[in-house]
């Protein structure tokens, strides 16, 4: 659910005024005129319009799509009755990039433009002199592109493309030189540089390279940049020179200057830390997060298999926090970075691995103490030639617990991003920890890890390769020698998001990809199907990325998707809705299960974390999880490892 927020005094403090029912990502305004924009269904509108500053708002536009979602507006300088918007739709599974344009204040809209074949635009320009000409910015799997229209919208041109994972984020025509533009590609998790045009958008040269995010123009020839998770440089020519002014103080997503103020102010809109403000030209950075709500969006849910009160989740740069009463409270855990993925040793709970993202530091981490004070592991080789490192997934061995694995990807400055697997069989003490697998990433590198509970040298790690060149695949892994050789047992053109494996009969596997397709294995990944496909339009069963399965009962498997959560009680070939009561734009980010006690707790991941309760099923016998030692519970039964 999305909430605006209004200040009035130069972000001392922030005071809620509207509450729509969608996730918002956009604004445009002009005085009293105030414009936003975000997720929309055929029900649930995705353009809101205020005519009072913000009092009052009314919805203006809604999708005839099965959901679109507006990335970037912008308003006529003179006429302020034309506005336009920019973003993506979709009537099935590949979206589509569009500009919207409204000439009556947004009660009426067209689709001006429109980009087919899995593309968004993301950026929005009105030349302050010629309101008639307009930037549009965004991507496609094959690049970033840029736009231009000279018709106020009518008739667009290509005049830029980006290389892959480049995807344009940002557009802005320079105040006071109306042929001097700007543009960057910062979109999150994805490569950065900054473009300049000195023709009015015609022609573009890359200024800044693997360096750049969001800008802010101060003129007559100052630019700000602020790196997503790194620097904040300046230049005062224009973009020929640069130098450091400060550390960004967090995921930078969005940098603006008040001109009007004296000095001028620079805001810094932070992933997960709300805003920060400069006054002294980005030298020093303090928060202004007073009135705001900020939420955790989670990568990683984990539960104590244990303790079932004791909870974790992280979700980047606000590092990790922990429950010991069920989620009913959180603690922020201390001395950890941006963190991803955690794991806790099967037999002693107190000890968690923690996986996080750092250019300066360690990216392993250990507990001893159920996260109360942690222990840097591991530090990639890569920090030491100025890349940085991510570990988006832990796992570690049931029945030989000394063996851990961590999965991610490197950014080596200069190079391609390589996504790696680690393995240490010490428990993961510092210099035990050897890379055992690599692929050519584009980004996102491995995500995905999940070990066979019976055997545990299978291993399956879910991965963007893009060996093969762009655009990059979704490809699932499989070691079955610990981590010494892996081989590609399923591909797809969608990144794989999700992976389960039946614990009682482990050559059943479930794996999800991010377009809502779930397939499954029953031989361990040799061969799959799709049990559930992408809705293509509306009425179609609803579908998810995300699976979660009961290791006490795994015929009982979960899947959440966008405002969605269902049930299956038979693998995967019926499902029941357990959705009721979230709001259909919820996008889910993690979903964990605890099933260690008579009552089973979803736990879903969207904007903080959302639980969902309910008795065993009545019918369901009751199984412990011993592996070793098993005693059958039935006369004939068979244990879990012999079946």
């Amino acid at each position: 659910m999305g909430k605006i927020f209004k200040t009035t005094d130069g972000a001392a403090t922030w005071t809620a005024i509207y509450t729509p029912s969608v996730k918002l990502q956009s604004l445009a305004l002009t005085d009293t005129l105030v414009y936003a924009g975000g997720w929309g269904y055929p029900h649930k509108s995705s353009i809101y319009r205020s005519v009072d500053g913000g009092l009052n708002w009314e919805r203006v536009y809604t999708t005839t799509k099965s959901w679109n979602s507006v990335f970037a507006l912008a308003i006529h300088p003179a006429i302020t009755s034309t506005v336009y918007a920019a973003g993506m739709e979709s009537a099935n599974s590949d979206p589509d990039g569009v500009v919207y344009r409204s000439t009556d204040g947004g009660a009426n809209w067209t689709r001006a433009f429109t980009v087919t074949g899995g593309a968004f635009f993301g950026a929005l320009a009105v030349n302050p002199f010629t309101p008639t000409i307009l930037l549009a910015g965004g991507g496609s799997r094959t690049g970033g592109f840029i736009y231009r229209s000279e018709d106020g919208g009518l008739r667009w041109t290509k005049v830029y493309t980006t290389p892959p994972g480049y995807y344009v984020s940002s557009l802005a025509f320079h105040p006071l030189t109306p042929t001097l533009a700007y543009a960057a590609s910062s979109w999150p998790g994805m490569p950065s540089a900054l473009y300049r045009s000195q023709d009015g958008g015609r022609t573009w040269s890359g200024i800044l390279t693997d360096m750049a995010g969001p800008f802010a123009l101060e003129p007559p020839n100052t630019i700000y940049v602020a790196q997503a998770w790194g620097k904040i440089r300046k230049s005062t020519d224009g973009g020929d020179t640069w130098t450091e002014v400060s550390d960004s103080p967090g995921g930078a997503q969005l940098l603006t200057i008040d001109l009007a103020l004296v000095p001028h102010v620079l805001y810094l809109g932070l992933f997960a830390r709300g805003i920060y403000i400069s006054t002294d030209g980005g030298e020093n950075w303090s928060d202004a997060n007073n009135g705001l709500e900020l939420l955790l969006i989670p990568s990683v849910i984990a539960v104590d298999p244990k303790r079932p009160s004791y909870l974790y989740t992280a979700g980047g740069h606000p590092g990790g926090f922990r429950s010991t009463d069920g989620g009913i409270h959180w603690q922020q855990l201390q001395d950890v970075p941006y963190l991803y993925a955690f794991a806790i040793h099967p037999l002693t709970t107190d000890v968690i691995y923690a996986g996080g993202d750092c250019d300066r530091c360690a990216t392993i981490y250990r507990s001893a103490d159920s996260g109360v004070h942690w222990t840097g592991l591991y530090t990639s080789p890569v920090i030491a030639q100025g890349g940085s490192q991510r570990i988006a997934a832990l796992a570690i061995d049931p029945l030989t617990p000394t063996t851990i694995y961590a999965a991610g990807v490197d950014w080596i400055p200069g190079a391609s991003p390589e996504g790696v697997i680690l393995r240490s069989t010490e428990g993961g003490e510092i210099g035990t920890w050897t890379k055992v697998y690599t692929v050519t990433a584009e980004w996102k590198g491995f995500d995905i890890l999940a070990i066979n509970p019976l055997t545990t040298s299978i291993l399956y790690a879910g991965a963007q390769d893009c060996s093969g060149g762009y655009p990059c695949i979704g490809a699932l892994y499989r070691t079955t020698d610990g981590g010494q050789n892996w081989a590609a047992v399923l591909t797809s053109t969608n990144l794989f998001r999700s992976l389960v494996v039946d614990h009682w009969r482990p050559n059943i596997v479930y794996v999800a990809d991010e377009r809502y397709r779930v397939y499954k294995s029953t031989d361990g990944g040799d061969s799959w199907v799709i049990i559930r496909h992408s809705p293509q339009q509306p009425g179609d069963p609803p579908s998810g990325h995300l699976l979660a399965i009961d290791p006490r009962v795994p015929a009982y498997l979960y899947l959440a998707g966008m405002g969605w959560v269902g049930r299956s009680s038979d693998g995967g070939g019926t499902w029941e809705d357990l959705g009721t009561g979230l709001p259909r734009s919820l996008n889910p980010t993690a979903l964990a299960l605890d099933s260690s006690t008579v009552t089973q707790t979803l736990y879903l991941g969207a904007n903080g974390v959302w639980s969902y309760s309910q008795p065993w099923p009545g019918t369901i016998l009751y199984l412990p999880l011993a592996v070793k030692n098993c005693v059958s519970q039935r006369e004939g039964d068979l244990c879990p490892s012999e079946r």
